[in-house]
C-alpha cells in the first residue's frame, strides 16, 4: 500500500456551488458598476448641476415655509384669499361648494357653533336689543302670527291661559288650575284638528 503524502486533493466543485459563486461575483460587477457610475455621474458637470438645483429648491421650500408662517405672508394670503372670493372663478366655485351636501353640513355646523359661542350670543344679544333688530323681530313675529301655525299656537295659548285665569277665580289651587289649563289647551287642540286647522308642530 503507498504511503500518504500528507496532501489533501482538493474537492472538485459541485454544479449548485459553482452557479452560486458566479452569481455572486456577477452581483459584485454589477455594484461595483453602479457604484461607478454614480460616482461619475455626481462629478460630472450635469451631476453637479442637478444637485445643486435640489439643494436650493429645498431652501427655497424652508424660505417659503418661513415666509408663510410671518406677519406678512398671513396677510399677502389674506389679500389673496380676499381678491380670489372676489372674482368670478370665486364666486362661482364658493356658490358650488355651498350648494355641495358637504358645503351645507359645514355651514350648518358653522352657524350652530358661532350661534352657541361667547362672541355669538354677544352678537346675537347686541342685534336682537337694537333698532335694527328689534324692527326684525316685531316682522317676523307679526308674519308668524298671520300663519296658519301661529294663529293656532295662540288660540291653544289663549285657552290654556283662560281656563287657568277661571278656576284660580273660583278657588282652585295653582297647581289644580294648571292642570285644568292643560287640558284646555289639549281640548283646543283636537277641536282645531278635527276641522283640520292644526298643522303639524
Amino acid at each position: 500500500m503507498p504511503e500518504s503524502s500528507g496532501s489533501v486533493e482538493p474537492m472538485p466543485l459541485t454544479l449548485s456551488v459553482a452557479h452560486q459563486q458566479t452569481d455572486e461575483k456577477k452581483a459584485a460587477i454589477v455594484r461595483e458598476r453602479r457604484s461607478a457610475l454614480q460616482k461619475a455621474w455626481r462629478e460630472s458637470e450635469r451631476g453637479k448641476a442637478y444637485e445643486k438645483a435640489y439643494n436650493e429648491s429645498w431652501k427655497r421650500r424652508a424660505s417659503r415655509a418661513k415666509y408663510v408662517a410671518s406677519e406678512k405672508g398671513k396677510a399677502a394670503k389674506r389679500r389673496y384669499n380676499a381678491r380670489y372670493a372676489a372674482s368670478k372663478k370665486g364666486k362661482e366655485a364658493r356658490a358650488k361648494y355651498a350648494a355641495s351636501e358637504k358645503g351645507k353640513a359645514v355651514s350648518a355646523y358653522s352657524v350652530y357653533k358661532y350661534a352657541a359661542s361667547a362672541k355669538g350670543k354677544a352678537a346675537r344679544a347686541k342685534r336682537t336689543s337694537s333698532r335694527q333688530g328689534k324692527a326684525a323681530k316685531a316682522k317676523y313675529d307679526a308674519k308668524y302670527a298671520a300663519s296658519a301655525k301661529g294663529k293656532v299656537v295662540r288660540a291653544v295659548a289663549n285657552a290654556k291661559s283662560n281656563a287657568c285665569r277661571s278656576a284660580l277665580k273660583k278657588g282652585f289651587s295653582e297647581k289644580e288650575a294648571k292642570k285644568i289649563g292643560e287640558s284646555a289647551a289639549n281640548a283646543k287642540k283636537a277641536e282645531l284638528l278635527s276641522v283640520g286647522r292644526c298643522p303639524d308642530s
